[in-house]
């Protein structure tokens, strides 16, 4: 397995929606339960803004370089990017915040790069996983921010989160051919496109 084949991984649903469950638990128990609804809100939104891009666009794509937005993308971007601002928020010291956002971002980034490294997907797609990504986070980082806190350990998250990354690591759902089929249906039986 080469080196951008193994950064590509941590973006799968395999990884990420273990760690996203693991998010959701820990929001639930220690911040208010509107905050764990807006981090379930802000999962939905990624998941189905870009799974539904992904059909429809399988079934007309609107551009050449333009089939599938980046699903690791879009979701790689929420969810490292959820979990440094959950451990990067106050009262951790403004040093090791700017680290734990720049660590939570260079992931993100890292495995957006793989995916165009590796021509699973365009610029274009990529792109667009990072603007879904991107609002699904900054709405979710709004409302996390916002809200008062208590000092708690994050410690725990990050240990769960760690190691779901290297037990999981490698595994792979197939979400892609789904979506395929179902745009291909969607192509034959209503849109009839190009």
């Amino acid at each position: 397995m080469s080196f951008l084949e193994g950064l590509t991984d941590f973006g799968d649903l395999a990884v990420l929606l273990p760690v996203s469950a693991a998010i959701l638990l820990w929001l639930l128990r220690r911040s208010p339960r509107g905050v764990a609804l807006w981090w379930l809100t802000s999962l939905v939104l990624c998941g189905g803004l870009t799974a539904g891009l992904k059909i429809l666009f399988y079934a007309c794509p609107p551009a050449a370089d333009l089939h599938s937005p980046s699903g690791h993308t879009a979701l790689s971007l929420l969810v490292y990017g959820g979990l440094a601002v959950i451990a990067a928020a106050p009262p951790t010291p403004r040093w090791q915040r700017i680290i734990l956002i720049a660590a939570g971002l260079a992931l993100a980034l890292g495995i957006a790069f793989s995916r165009v490294a590796l021509h699973d997907h365009t610029r274009l797609e990529t792109a667009i996983g990072l603007a879904i990504g991107g609002a699904s986070l900054a709405l979710f980082s709004w409302r996390y921010l916002s809200q008062p806190r208590s000092p708690t350990p994050v410690w725990p998250l990050i240990a769960v989160s760690a190691a779901v990354l290297i037990v999981l690591h490698g595994d792979q759902l197939r979400a892609e051919e789904f979506l395929q089929t179902l745009g291909a249906y969607l192509h034959q039986a209503v849109l009839g496109c190009g």
